[in-house]
C-alpha cells in the first residue's frame, strides 16, 4: 500500500463518519459546525509537523487495532478557548490553563465514544487508549524520535460561530510494513480496510488447509417451500420451543434528558431532574432494546409494575425477540 493509497482510505473514513462527528460536536458544544478536510505533505508526518507555527494545543492518542496508528493534533489556542466556554456556556478565557485541557478532554472522550458506537454498528473494532492534552510552546516540546516518519497529514477548516479554524492531524504508522503485508498476504482492498479498522483477519480460513486436499464441492440441494414449510402438521411453528427459554432484556423507560456537563456536576441529594414526558403519558416497553410496547405504571404490592395498554405492531414485535 502506498501513501496515495493510505491518504485515499482515510479520507474515505472520514467521510464516513462526518456526520456523526458534526452532531456530536453540536450537541456537546451547542453550536453549527462545518469541517472540510484536505490530505497533505509528503507522507514524512515527522517532516510536516516541523513546519507548523507554534504554540499550539497538542491533542495526541493511540488506535490500538491491527495497524497501531499514532495521532497527533494540532489546535489553536483560541479554538480551544471557544468549545471550553462554549461546553459550560461562559465567555472565553484569555490564556489556556489545565482547566481547559481537562474540560476539552471530557469532550474528546464523548465524541470518539459516539464514532465508537456508529463504527461498532457497522461490524468496525475501534479501540483508543492513551489520550493526552497538552500545551507546546515549540515543536521542541514534542519527543517525535520513538516514531516511523511514515503515514499521513491532513488540514481540517473548521468554521463556528462565524469563525474560521485551521486544525492539523498528523497520522504516524508504518505504510511500508502494511504494504508488505499486504503482498505477502495477497490481502484485496477490503482486507486492508479492515486491518485499519482493526477487525480480526487471523479468523479467516482455508478449507483446503483444514481438510488437507482436494475438497469435493456440490450444489447444494434444497427441498421446496410449501405452504406448511417450517411448521409441524397441526400449524403450529416447528421448533418455537427452543426460544421459550431465552433470556430477554425488558426496559420500561420513564423519559429521557439532555443536560450539559456543568449541570450534571451541580446534581446532588434531593436534586429533581425533569424528564421529557408528562405526567400520565404512556411509558415505553423495550425487550432487547427495541420498543414493544406503551403502558401505565401500577403498584403491585410493594413493587412497581406496568400495566400493558398499546402494543406495537405484530413486524415490530418480532424484531424484539432478536
Amino acid at each position: 500500500m502506498k501513501n496515495a493509497d493510505f491518504n485515499t482510505k482515510l479520507n474515505s473514513r472520514f467521510e464516513s463518519i462526518r456526520g456523526v462527528v458534526l452532531d456530536v460536536l453540536s450537541q456537546l458544544f451547542k453550536q453549527e459546525f462545518t469541517i472540510s478536510q484536505a490530505l497533505v505533505g509528503s507522507g514524512k508526518p515527522i517532516s510536516d509537523i516541523q513546519n507548523e507555527a507554534f504554540p499550539k494545543v497538542i491533542l495526541q492518542f493511540n488506535s490500538n487495532t491491527t495497524a497501531s496508528i499514532t495521532h497527533i493534533w494540532t489546535l489553536p489556542a483560541d479554538l480551544v478557548l471557544n468549545l471550553y466556554a462554549w461546553m459550560i456556556d461562559m465567555e472565553p478565557d484569555a490564556a489556556v490553563s489545565d482547566e481547559h485541557l481537562e474540560g476539552l478532554k471530557e469532550g474528546v472522550d464523548q465524541v470518539i465514544g459516539q464514532i465508537r458506537a456508529v463504527l461498532d454498528g457497522e461490524g468496525v473494532s475501534l479501540e483508543v487508549a492513551d489520550i493526552q492534552l497538552s500545551q507546546a510552546e515549540s515543536i521542541d516540546a514534542l519527543d517525535l524520535s520513538a516514531f516511523v516518519d511514515d503515514g499521513a497529514a491532513s488540514i481540517y477548516t473548521v468554521e463556528v460561530a462565524g469563525q474560521t479554524f485551521s486544525v492539523n492531524q498528523y497520522l504516524f504508522t508504518d505504510v511500508a510494513a502494511l504494504s508488505e503485508a499486504a503482498d505477502n498476504t495477497a490481502m484485496s482492498d477490503d482486507d486492508i480496510d479492515k486491518m485499519l479498522n482493526g477487525e480480526d483477519l487471523d479468523a479467516r480460513v482455508n478449507i483446503e488447509d483444514e481438510l488437507g486436499g482436494d475438497v469435493d464441492v456440490q450444489d447444494v440441494q434444497f427441498g421446496a417451500f410449501g405452504d406448511n414449510a417450517g411448521s409441524e402438521a397441526n400449524g403450529q411453528p416447528r421448533n418455537i420451543s427452543m426460544l421459550l427459554d431465552v433470556d430477554l432484556e425488558v426496559l420500561v423507560e420513564l423519559g429521557r434528558k439532555t443536560m450539559l456537563i456543568k449541570d450534571v456536576l451541580k446534581l446532588g441529594k434531593g436534586s429533581v431532574v425533569e424528564l421529557d414526558k408528562a405526567a400520565g403519558e404512556p411509558l415505553g416497553i423495550f425487550v432487547n432494546g427495541r420498543k414493544l410496547a406503551e403502558g401505565e405504571v401500577v403498584v403491585v404490592d410493594d413493587h412497581f409494575g406496568i400495566r400493558i395498554t398499546q402494543l406495537a405492531g405484530q413486524a415490530e414485535r418480532i424484531k424484539s425477540l432478536g
